[in-house]
This record gives structure tokens, sequence and C-alpha cells, in this order.
């Protein structure tokens, strides 16, 4: 009875609380799994939100420590932003979750190739293709090691990776496209990017990628044409209307001189 009777006190407590009402039930929050997280780190990590990206990647390797796709994309993000020590230590959390996943080491490889240790680099891709020729990213982080060498024998590397991926991939292509980007490597990052969209003409941050290339090959008119395709695909897509806006309110030096400017950033 004594229960009873102090549950029956403070609910009269609560009626006699002028002003008060009863405290509304908390949602849980949603959670999702890394390969969720993956798809919406990658349209982040292509349309140049990278600090957006680096989040997201990260939640999937609390959601999964072993999903590889979801180290990939942390690493190749940090290597993005510049962040080098930052992509080593992530490297190097990789390598203790999976020590023998032949990515993970290639991935090794390119970091230590971004640092200047391009041999040490090709020495982790040497070990890495010896079970892993058959993953399109150990192929395409050979071929962005030996870019950075300037080794001849890069282009046969990004083209086995396609090859491995399959003809439906739009990633492996966006993915090769957005490295020669940040090379200024203009003439390849647009021919990769066109591929990608051969596969997939529905995503707007393939045909926002392409105008950026475009742009660095002074193509002004199709790079409008390519931001346009991209708002008609989603019009609340930021970048492009950013792009776009530049493109209207600049002349052709003005342009030049301001995209090579934010490239440099």
């Amino acid at each position: 009875m004594g229960r009873f009777s102090k549950l029956e006190t403070s609910q009269q407590k609560q009626e006699e609380a002028p002003g008060k009402t009863a405290a509304e039930p908390v949602e849980e929050e949603i959670s999702y799994d890394a390969a969720y997280y993956c798809r919406q780190a990658e349209k982040e990590y292509f349309s140049r939100n990278l600090r957006r990206a680096l989040q997201l990647f990260s939640r999937a390797t609390q959601a999964d420590a072993a999903h590889v796709d979801a180290w990939t994309g942390q690493i190749l993000t940090l290597l993005a932003l510049g962040e080098r020590r930052e992509a080593l230590a992530w490297v190097n959390r990789a390598i203790t979750v999976m020590p023998q996943q032949p990515r993970i080491v290639a991935l090794q490889g390119l970091v230590f190739a971004h640092q200047g240790m391009v041999s040490r680099g090709l020495q982790c891709s040497d070990c890495s293709m010896a079970e892993g020729a058959g993953d399109p990213f150990v192929w395409f982080c050979r071929g962005q090691i030996l870019t950075l060498a300037n080794n001849k024998n890069a282009p046969f590397c990004m083209e086995k990776a396609l090859e491995s991926a399959g003809a439906q991939d739009w990633r492996i292509p966006a993915y090769i496209g957005y490295f020669y980007l940040s090379q200024r490597i203009y003439p390849l990052a647009e021919q990769y990017l066109n591929r990608a969209i051969t596969v997939d003409s529905t995503n707007p941050v393939l045909w926002y990628q392409q105008g950026l290339a475009q742009m660095g090959l002074g193509k002004w008119q199709a790079a409008r044409e390519r931001f346009e395709i991209a708002l008609k695909l989603d019009p609340e897509f930021k970048p492009a209307v950013q792009e776009l806006e530049s493109l209207n309110r600049s002349s052709w030096l003005a342009r030049l001189i301001a995209f090579f400017g934010r490239r440099r950033k």
C-alpha cells in the first residue's frame, strides 16, 4: 500500500504544479550501417565537402571496424585535404585492424608516396599486388603512386583499375577523375569523369566534377552546361549553384584567376 501511495502523491504533485506538462518521450537516434554512411560520405567527397565526408566515413568505421570502404574513404579524404600526418595515423589504425588486407597495405603505400617516400610506397604496393590484384582500389593506389613519381606506367594501372571494377562501376572512374583533377591533369580528369557519367548519367555529382575539369581546360560554356545538368538532377545541389553564380558574374579573365586561386587552397 505504501508503494502505491507514493505513486499517488507524485501524480498529485504533477497535477498541482502550474504550467508544467508531462515530459515528452525522447526519440531514439536512428543508427545506420557502414554501407549507408559510406554512400553518403562519397557524395560529400565528390561534392568537395571533405570535412563532412570525413565525419561520415568515421561513423562508418565506428559502425563496422572491418569495413574496408570506410577506411579507404577516410584515408583518401585526408589525403585530398593535404592532411598527411592524419592519413598516416588512420592507415596505421587500419593496419592494426586488418593487417593482411591488400587494399589497406596499398593505401599505406599511397600515404608514404604523398609524404615523399615513393620507393617505400612502391614496396607496399608490390606487396599488396600479390593478393590484391583483383581489387580495383589496389590498382588505383598504384596508379596514384606512379603518377606522383612521374612514372609512365601510371595510366596502365588506372586502366587495370577500371578493368577490375567492371564496366558498370562508376565509382572507380570517378575516383580516378577526381585524383587527376586534384593534380590539375585536366584532360585525363575529363576523360575518366566522362566514363563515370556513361555508367551513371543521373548522378549530379559526376556532372559537377566534369564541369570543374572543363573549367580547368578553359571550356567555359561546356562547364556551364554540366553545372546546369547537375542542378536539373538536383535543384538543391549547392556546389553547382556556386559555380554557376561565379560564371555568371565574372569575365573570362576573372573566372580564370578565381578558378586557379580556389584550387590552390
